[in-house]
């Protein structure tokens, strides 16, 4: 994957502040060792590009930046990791592939609140719904990711709705939960409707082709992804099962159906047990 052997910077760009990598020297047996890690962390777990993104963000809080729930320093670290998602050509010199930061910052987030809403939605918490709804619909419109094709005026006239504190006499619950399902479908198929599925034909008669989907950038295969998540049985099974939340830094991770804690540096079984005891012994 390009960029796994990069440095991560920002610069000014265009107006704006911009992701770069560089590429670094020949790898060598270090580096095709660190390829092959990726491309597990990538591939060994369902929708596992996706989580690699919405893990990083922090549960946003109403009124917060985006820049507050994205964080610079996991943006840094997750393209030095994995290269940028998308590059823009009007933003790259000739040393280095660029992204907005901005840009990463909105989709990251973005997927992040759409998970949330849809969990939100199998569970019928409505004050969740409600939240995680209106995010959605600020985020998507601050970012330009909504497609120009969605109901624009309907969704901004209902982003505000839901900041008043009589949304129930404007429009009712059921049929919130009706516009917030037909948003995320409007906003997943923007995105999907973006990539195309190709065959690659076998090259002789002893191996056998195979389809490969083509995407403009990692963002849209997110979506795709999420996409998938979705389309599961709507008992919400699998994702009820498999999709947690940490009990420490109340992020989002994949695991067992007993599983607490998502792994990161403090958040651990053994990590807790020594807060609760080093806070009694205080």
């Amino acid at each position: 994957m390009r960029g796994v052997f990069s440095h991560s910077g920002l610069r000014k760009g265009n107006g704006d502040i911009v992701v770069f990598t560089g590429l670094g020297d020949s790898p060598g047996i270090a580096g095709q060792k660190r390829i092959k890690e990726v491309h597990r962390e990538l591939t060994n777990r369902p929708y596992a590009l996706l989580l690699s993104h919405i893990t990083i963000v922090k549960e946003p809080r109403r009124g917060g930046r985006v820049s507050e729930s994205v964080v610079v320093e996991d943006v840094l670290a997750w393209c030095s990791r994995y290269g940028l998602p998308d590059t823009e050509e009007f933003l790259t010199d000739d040393g280095s592939d660029c992204l907005s930061l901005r840009k990463f910052q909105h989709h990251t987030i973005l997927l992040y609140v759409i998970v949330r809403l849809w969990i939100a939605l199998l569970e019928n918490e409505r004050r969740k719904i409600d939240a995680y709804l209106c995010f959605a619909i600020n985020v998507g419109l601050s970012g330009r990711a909504t497609s120009p094709d969605l109901t624009i005026a309907h969704y901004v006239w209902l982003g505000k709705v839901l900041e008043t504190p009589d949304v129930d006499k404007v429009i009712s619950a059921p049929t919130r939960d009706v516009w917030a399902r037909h948003y995320v479908g409007d906003l997943i198929n923007a995105h999907i409707g973006r990539t195309g599925v190709q065959l690659a034909v076998p090259a002789s008669n002893t191996e056998s082709g195979r389809f490969f989907v083509k995407v403009p950038s990692f963002f849209d295969l997110c979506y795709l992804q999420l996409a998938g998540m979705i389309a599961k049985p709507q008992d919400g099974s699998e994702i009820r099962k498999h999709l947690r939340t940490c009990a420490q830094c109340q992020r989002l991770f994949w695991g067992r159906k007993n599983a607490l804690y998502c792994g990161r540096k403090g958040c651990s079984r053994k990590s807790a047990y020594n807060r609760k005891h080093a806070s009694r012994n205080a």
